[in-house]
């Protein structure tokens, strides 16, 4: 069923709201990771993807505001937003699992690569 650009940019407004709420999650959980995190490199590795989280969060509040604003569209690809809500799901099932720390870098990693800011 063909969409209108409204319809459109409520949903990516929708889906950047959802990926900026799970952002936020991850850096709570991997801030929290970190402390209890022994292993100096793999504490490097979660502190880098905390960082990741707190640069794409960014990047999708910026391009939440565009697109309020009016800005145009951008193209995430095919299949972008299935990707975004699969991610969502990694992640949840993750932190509700109380996932091992190398568990965490994929799901978190996976989130911050689907339907990227930049591009909704």
């Amino acid at each position: 069923m063909p969409q209108n650009e409204d319809q459109i940019r409520t949903r990516r407004l929708r889906l950047l709201t959802d990926k900026i709420v799970a952002l936020s999650k991850g850096r709570t959980e991997l801030t929290k990771r970190i402390r209890r995190e022994r292993n100096a490199d793999l504490r490097r590795r979660l502190d880098l993807q905390r960082d990741e989280c707190i640069a794409e969060r960014a990047l999708c509040e910026a391009r939440h505001s565009a697109l309020v604003a009016g800005a145009p569209l951008g193209s995430p690809g095919e299949g972008a937003e299935d990707a975004l809500l699969a991610a969502i799901d990694e992640v949840e099932a993750a932190t509700a699992g109380g996932a091992a720390s190398e568990a965490m870098l994929v799901a978190f990693h996976g989130l911050v690569v689907a339907f990227p800011g930049s591009t909704a």
